[in-house]
């Protein structure tokens, strides 16, 4: 009988262990600094360098990068995320003009799908 309570006692301890560890959710999984890819022939020529970085918080994200050398102004647009599953929907309002779109987020791996709400696709790596 000893050894049967043990057992239990074990077996509580871990579930009780495993009830706090769940799944990340894709909206956790963003957040972060992510890099656009881009192609060889921008990264081999300094006059085409085109880098495109976003950052997640958990309500807005910061675009940044900048073209030909030149640094473009930072932009924080606040989201509140519209679905998960798998596809993440986040619904983003511009700064300044108030304008609402989604963007849609598909992760491939490590890697995420940015499609921004013109139907543009970006193939972004964590930084």
């Amino acid at each position: 009988m000893y050894k049967f309570n043990i057992v239990l006692i074990v077996i509580a301890a871990v579930l009780i262990g495993l009830s706090g560890c769940s799944k990340k959710s894709s909206a956790d999984k963003i957040i972060g600094k992510w890099k656009a890819e881009t192609s060889q022939e921008n990264q081999q020529n300094d006059s085409m360098k085109v880098e495109i970085f976003y950052e997640f918080t958990k309500d807005k994200m910061i675009a940044s990068g900048s073209v030909h050398g030149q640094e473009l102004p930072k932009m924080e647009i606040p989201y509140t995320i519209k679905s998960e599953g798998d596809t993440l929907v986040l619904e983003a309002t511009h700064p300044q003009s108030g304008q609402k779109g989604d963007f849609k987020i598909v992760f491939q791996g490590e890697k995420l799908n940015l499609i921004d709400p013109d139907g543009v696709p970006m193939l972004m790596d964590k930084e």
